[in-house]
């Protein structure tokens, strides 16, 4: 094990590379750091035009990184050369969780404005908003079928999302507080969500 001394600087969300050899952080100066997984030094910086960055994530692909800001702002990057792609003002509040499709192309976002937003990343245009949810929207995250994708509140609850008629399929009421987390596993099979009551919940997804 190793630490990291970021300067500072408070580090507010990271995420692994595809391929597991690059990590990077999203701060609260807007600014993003790649590090080297097995050293921690510093590959690289990138500075967002907002600051605040409340979510990151990298694409399945590897050829892009996407920040979610306080203010809403979602920017993508180029990891090669490290140019800004796009910056796109596309939610009313904090943006706490962002994904990429399995195929790199749609990037769905979840907000504490309630509603989850799915993009298409080649035109950096949003597509589709999908309501429902009463209150904060914590995470979301992609069915490795690139046909479901799922999202937790702070209204107690999950939600299951068809992407091709862009429906939800099923909310899940089991929890008794705030939902911070929801995350399929590589098979997508099962579905897991992390609350304030304390419990992990574990789902069957395989019907």
């Amino acid at each position: 094990m190793y630490s990291i001394d970021v300067g500072p600087i408070d580090i507010c969300c990271l995420d692994f590379s595809p391929d597991d050899n690059v990590f990077a952080c999203g701060s609260n100066s807007g600014k993003i750091t790649f590090h080297d997984v097995e050293s921690g030094k510093l590959k690289n910086s990138l500075m967002n035009e907002a600051i605040f960055i409340m979510s990151i994530a990298f694409s399945p692909d590897g050829n892009s990184v996407a920040s979610g800001t306080m203010g809403g702002i979602i920017t993508t990057f180029d990891v090669a050369t490290g140019k800004m792609l796009h910056a796109m003002q596309c939610h009313t509040m904090a943006i706490r969780s962002l994904c990429f499709s399995p195929d790199s192309k749609l990037l769905v976002s979840g907000s504490d404005d309630g509603k989850v937003k799915l993009h298409d990343i080649k035109s950096a245009q949003h597509f589709c908003t999908l309501n429902g949810h009463g209150s904060w929207v914590s995470g979301v995250d992609f069915a490795p079928n690139n046909e479901i994708l799922a999202s937790s509140s702070c209204d107690n609850s999950v939600r299951m999302w068809e992407l091709k008629n862009k429906k939800c399929l099923h909310t899940f009421k089991e929890h008794n507080d705030q939902v911070w987390s929801v995350k399929f596993n590589p098979d997508g099979d099962k579905m897991m969500s992390v609350s304030e009551d304390r419990a992990i919940n574990i789902y069957d997804c395989s019907a």
